[in-house]
């Protein structure tokens, strides 16, 4: 019985890391064949107006977007992979704080592995001690930015580019936090967007092939 157990189990690994090995080679091949065909400097510069910053995560206060621009998300990631992703702080307004959470933010301990949401290039790797705390902007070819705060690490660098699925930092407790946890952001053209309108956590999936940016 126990060997039957092991055996069945091991294929059941073998099956998910199989799984897992074809999504990470499809995700690097989506990723080629855009910078192949990619004319612009940078991602969506035809949305951004070729604004291009390394210290600020809201850069685009002067640039009106469309009232209303269509965004694929159909090539993701889940940010942290895990069986059951938490959210542990809501998008919104925070009374206790009298301010805007421009994010949500996610369960993780400290170590744990944080994966690039789309394909797209790293406009900001760095450090804000009374904020983000160790943190990465990244701006993705669908239009979309994602930010990653309180990070323990950053595997990435500024202008390098990188695929959905692809580790860029390691969850943390740094700047401006109270325990160990992932604060995700999503935003376009630097208006941060509930990022439960882009992505299902509780069944690891998107809300839908198209985001309508209104």
């Amino acid at each position: 019985m126990n060997r039957l157990f092991i055996l069945f189990f091991t294929c059941i690994l073998n099956i998910s890391m199989r799984a897992q090995q074809i999504a990470k080679a499809d995700a690097i091949n989506s990723l080629e064949i855009i910078l192949s065909h990619h004319t612009l400097v940078n991602p969506a510069d035809d949305v951004y107006d070729d604004s291009w910053d390394h210290t600020k995560v809201n850069c685009y206060k002067s640039l009106l977007p469309e009232k209303n621009y269509l965004i694929d998300i159909r090539d993701f990631c889940m940010p942290i992979k895990k069986n059951n992703i938490i959210v542990t702080s809501k998008y919104g307004y925070r009374k206790s704080f009298k301010r805007n959470h421009h994010g949500i933010d996610l369960k993780a301990y400290i170590g744990d592995t944080i994966y690039a949401t789309f394909s797209g290039k790293i406009r900001i790797s760095n450090y804000e001690r009374n904020g983000y705390g160790h943190y990465i902007v990244v701006r993705h070819f669908n239009g979309l930015e994602t930010i990653y705060g309180h990070l323990s690490r950053r595997l990435v660098k500024e202008n390098e580019y990188v695929y959905a699925g692809q580790p860029i930092g390691l969850a943390g407790n740094t700047g401006r936090s109270t325990g160990p946890h992932l604060h995700l952001e999503t935003r376009f053209c630097g208006i941060s967007i509930n990022p439960t309108k882009i992505f299902n956590f509780e069944y690891q999936d998107v809300t839908d092939d198209k985001y309508i940016f209104k």
